[in-house]
């Protein structure tokens, strides 16, 4: 019989056939919990109302053929896996194995919190009456979840005026497949935060093929850490309505997740952030990352950077690999759901546009709205525009724009660019000298490794570049960054460029990606041989590794410390040529 061997911690990341099988549909009122013993299973919406929590065990895997998860504002999620028993949201298709392009196979998770939004315009009309620019307008708006048909009960609704607000924990959860339509207005993004506040943790998380954005954040002010979006069928970081958050440890990989078109299977932009709706409202999107590593589909992806309608992101320490080899690097792009973008003058009116259908309702702009290039040389706290921050203030939300603390509006900012094609906004941005952009462009690949494959896909009617093999770890100029993020007690104080330092890649052992080998660099799957099998692994020096075995691959029960091991800096090998007609299974742990 072939036999199996693993390597690094994956406990509970393979179906036990001993497993009962529960199953979820319609609304939970009262507080529950889904074990880890058993497998679960949602045939339709699952919907948490306010005042109940759902507890999620670690190691527990919801492996649905349908279903969407749904976290209404008032109620909370706690799904706090660990690294060694990672939560999985999952198809039942899934064989915990190998990597498919597919997608739609089940929902998502969405949580609807109270955090300010902004929307007081959309589509060029007015939503949420007719108050667009007094103190009281500020904190009143509501919006229904993206891809949720609306019940009339405000189950979907999300939006309010607490940025404190608690939607609960994330932690160490694997997101695979999903997106699925099911009957509902639109697609489904991979997780959809809206209205979160910052006092939710939300850490550990990966997002594997979606049909639609891989994290979409509308408004409040949630922020995350250890994030990892892979093959998104439409932007992999997608943020609208003012969120004003912090993000700190990010992997985006950029190439698709079905035989479809761009925007609904082959991926789209690495980073979209609209700023308000519409662009002279308030509050404006203004967020800070630090540390991320963006591979961008360099033959038919768009922009690595897509920002619209008065954003103001600073992105710093980061590392950007072929991001929009044939497009440009940012862009000012109009958002086509009637934003009106940039450059636009106090009491001046417009129409905005959407592509290949009729016009908007026209507009006559409350305040001035600067132009994108303009905005990485003005600091990122200045009341340069008229009226910027007077019915935020007035209304009593001083603290709404806390996540930027230094710098300018908009940054590029000690990081390294390789094998990118710039643009016209940069080019304007770096003739005029703006300090917000301080980014090199180098001929030393700045991670540690990055295989490419290429796949026709009719639809699109375009190859597409998708990433087969991954060491993530900074090398070459990625290895010491200018500066380290700001001390807030929120950034962590590493020194490096890019989500991950030369030594630890904190994907290993818990999510899809490990799980399917598309990483490399980390650890290597054993091989069999006539005498047993032996197993492979890259090490520190110094370090110590436990070689430990069991006849399960969850590990869940008599697990076996075969050896402790002290790493060399090189690759080590264990041997067992004990190994007979069972299957046996290792893995390596560090301590």
């Amino acid at each position: 019989m072939k036999k199996q061997f693993i390597v690094a911690a994956v406990a509970a990341m393979t179906l036990s056939a001993q497993a009962a099988t529960v199953y979820h549909g319609g609304d939970i009122s009262n507080s529950v919990t889904w074990s880890a013993s058993d497998t679960h299973n949602m045939t339709n919406r699952v919907t948490v109302l306010p005042g109940a929590t759902l507890t999620i065990e670690p190691g527990t895997i919801i492996a649905s053929d349908g279903g969407t998860l749904a976290i209404t504002a008032g109620a909370q999620i706690f799904a706090a896996g660990t690294k060694d028993r990672p939560i999985i949201f999952t198809s039942v298709n899934d064989d915990f194995k190998t990597w498919r392009p597919a997608c739609q196979e089940w929902g998502s998770l969405a949580i609807m919190g109270d955090g300010i939004i902004s929307s007081h315009v959309y589509k060029g009309a007015v939503k949420n009456g007719t108050d667009i620019n007094t103190p009281a307008a500020v904190g009143t708006h509501t919006r229904i979840m993206e891809g949720m048909a609306a019940r009339g009960d405000s189950t979907e609704q999300y939006g309010g005026n607490n940025d404190d607000y608690d939607a609960g924990t994330l932690s160490y959860v694997s997101f695979r497949y999903g997106g699925q339509v099911l009957a509902e207005a639109s697609e489904l993004n991979g997780l959809s935060l809206g209205g979160v506040g910052r006092e939710t943790q939300i850490d550990h998380i990966e997002i594997m093929n979606n049909v639609d954005d891989g994290i979409e954040i509308w408004g409040g002010t949630v922020c995350m850490k250890y994030i990892s979006i892979w093959n998104i069928g439409d932007d992999s970081l997608d943020c609208d309505q003012g969120w004003r958050g912090k993000v700190q440890h990010g992997l985006i990989v950029q190439g698709y997740s079905a035989e479809a078109k761009q925007g609904s299977g082959v991926g789209d932009n690495c980073i979209e952030m609209d700023g308000s709706e519409d662009s002279d409202c308030e509050p404006h999107t203004a967020s800070t990352l630090y540390n991320f590593t963006v591979i961008g589909n360099s033959i038919s992806g768009d922009h690595g950077l897509a920002l619209r309608d008065n954003v103001r992101l600073q992105v710093r320490n980061s590392v950007f690999i072929g991001a929009a080899k044939d497009d440009v690097l940012i862009d000012a792009e109009y958002d086509d759901d009637g934003g009106s973008g940039w450059g636009h003058a106090v009491g001046t009116t417009y129409v905005p546009l959407k592509k290949g259908d009729p016009t908007y309702e026209e507009r006559t702009f409350i305040k001035t709205v600067p132009e994108l290039e303009e905005t990485y040389g003005v600091a990122y706290n200045a009341n340069a525009f008229s009226n910027d921050m007077v019915r935020l203030t007035a209304a009593g939300f001083t603290n709404a724009y806390w996540a930027q603390t230094d710098g300018y509006m908009n940054e590029l900012t000690d990081s390294v660019l390789y094998d990118v094609t710039l643009g016209g906004h940069v080019d304007d941005i770096m003739l005029n000298g703006y300090a917000g952009y301080d980014a090199t462009e180098v001929s030393d690949l700045p991670i540690a490794g990055v295989t490419y494959a290429t796949n026709a896909v009719a639809v699109h009617n375009k190859d597409v570049e998708y990433v087969v093999a991954l060491d993530p770890r900074a090398a070459n100029d990625a290895l010491t960054a200018d500066s380290t993020p700001i001390n807030d007690g929120f950034f962590d104080q590493v020194s490096y460029r890019g989500a991950f330092s030369a030594t630890d890649n904190w994907l290993a052992g818990w999510s899809a990606a490990y799980e399917f080998g598309l990483l490399s660099g980390d650890a290597v799957a054993s091989t069999e041989i006539d005498t047993g099998a032996y197993i492979s692994f890259s090490t520190v020096k110094g370090e110590f590794y436990n070689v430990e075995s069991a006849a399960d691959a969850g590990f869940t029960s008599n697990v076996v410390n075969e050896a402790t091991l002290t790493g060399t800096g090189e690759t080590m090998f264990f041997g067992d040529d004990a190994v007979g007609s069972s299957a046996k299974f290792f893995r390596v742990t560090t301590f």
